[in-house]
C-alpha cells in the first residue's frame, strides 16, 4: 500500500516539479521554498486521506469469512469502482500493480484489471431471483432512516439484531417457495440444503450481520446502500471428528434502486476452501479445537 501511495503522489505532484525546476524535473540542491513545500505536503496529505478511506471502505466489500490479501485487494478495487467512475489519478492501477509485484492477486482469474478483479454484480441474477432481491431490499429500506436517530449503541445493536431475525425469517420463506432461482448459483450459498432433512445433517445458515452504509464521491454524488453478510458451516469429517467449516457471502444492496450490487462469496462447497481448511487443520495443533467451539475468539482469549 505504501508503493502505491508513493506512486499516486508522484504523479499528482509531477506538473509542481516540473514548474519549480523549470521542466527539468531535477530538484537543484538546498532548501526548498516555503510555498513548494506547501503545496507538496498538502498534496501528500490528501492522498494518504484518499489511500485510507479505500482501506477501510474496502472492508465491507470482503467475504465475511477467511479473508484473504487477495481477496482484500479485490475488495479495494470493487469499493472504488463503486464510488468513483473516473479513476483520473490512476489510483486502482497502482494499488493492483503494487499488490501483482508481491504476487498477490486472485490465481483463479486468468487477467488482473480492475474489471476482473471486480467482484460479481447483480446483472448475473435471473427473473426469480431478482425479484427476491428486490423484495429482501425493500424491507431493508427503514433500516437506514431509522439509525439515524438512534442515540445509543446499544439501540443500533438491537435494532440491527431485529433486522438480521426479520432477514433470516424472509429468506425461509423464500427458501421454502422455492422464490431464490438462481441466487445461490451467484452467491456461492447453500441456503435449500439449510431446509430439515430426515436423516441429513444440512449446512445451517445465518443472517451474520445487517449494516446501512451512506458513501459520498469525491464529485458529491451519494448511494446508500446496506451490507448483509450471511454466514454458513457445515460439517467436515477430519480423522474421524466432526469439525465445522465455515463459508458465507457478503451482499452489497443498493436501497435507491433495490438491485444487487455486489456478492462477495466463499462457498461451503468449495473444494480449494476445504482443502485449505483441512491443511490449516494439519499445521495448527490446536486448529481442530478452536474449529470445535462455538467461540473460538473467546476461546483465545481466555488462554493467553
Amino acid at each position: 500500500m505504501f508503493d502505491a501511495y508513493l506512486a499516486i503522489y508522484r504523479a499528482r505532484v509531477s506538473d509542481l516539479i516540473r514548474l519549480a525546476t523549470g521542466g527539468s524535473g531535477v530538484i537543484p540542491a538546498g532548501a526548498l521554498p516555503p510555498d513548494l513545500v506547501s503545496r507538496l505536503t498538502a498534496e501528500a496529505a490528501k492522498t494518504a486521506r484518499h489511500i485510507l478511506n479505500i482501506c477501510i471502505r474496502a472492508l465491507d466489500y470482503c467475504p465475511p469469512v477467511d479473508l484473504t490479501f487477495p481477496d482484500y485487494l479485490r475488495g479495494m478495487i470493487t469499493a472504488d469502482v463503486d464510488l468513483v467512475n473516473d479513476d483520473d489519478w490512476h489510483y486502482r492501477v497502482a494499488i493492483i500493480e503494487a499488490f501483482r509485484r508481491r504476487g498477490i492477486y486472485p490465481r483463479e482469474l486468468r487477467t488482473v484489471s480492475e474489471k476482473s478483479l471486480c467482484w460479481p454484480n447483480g446483472d448475473e441474477l435471473d427473473e426469480r431471483a431478482r425479484r427476491a432481491v428486490r423484495y429482501l431490499t425493500e424491507q431493508l429500506r427503514p433500516l437506514l432512516q431509522t439509525t439515524q436517530f438512534k442515540p445509543t449503541r446499544r439501540e443500533l445493536f438491537d435494532l440491527a439484531r431485529k433486522f438480521q431475525a426479520s432477514i433470516h425469517t424472509m429468506l425461509q420463506s423464500k427458501i421454502a417457495g422455492d422464490f431464490l432461482g438462481n441466487f445461490e448459483v451467484l452467491t456461492g450459498l447453500h441456503l435449500a440444503d439449510s431446509r430439515p432433512i430426515a436423516g441429513r445433517e444440512g449446512p445451517s445458515f445465518e443472517v451474520h450481520a445487517v449494516r446501512p452504509v451512506r458513501r459520498r464521491g469525491p464529485n458529491g454524488e451519494e448511494i446508500n446502500q446496506v451490507v448483509l453478510a450471511i454466514t454458513q458451516r457445515r460439517p467436515v469429517d477430519v480423522d474421524g471428528e466432526r469439525l465445522a467449516m465455515h463459508g458465507g457471502c457478503t451482499l452489497i444492496l443498493d436501497l435507491d434502486t433495490l438491485d444487487l450490487r455486489y456478492a462477495i462469496g466463499k462457498a461451503i462447497s468449495d473444494t480449494d476452501s476445504e482443502t485449505a481448511f483441512r491443511e490449516w487443520l494439519g499445521e495448527n495443533p490446536s486448529a481442530a479445537a478452536l474449529a470445535a467451539l462455538d467461540e473460538p475468539i473467546a476461546y483465545l482469549h481466555l488462554t493467553a
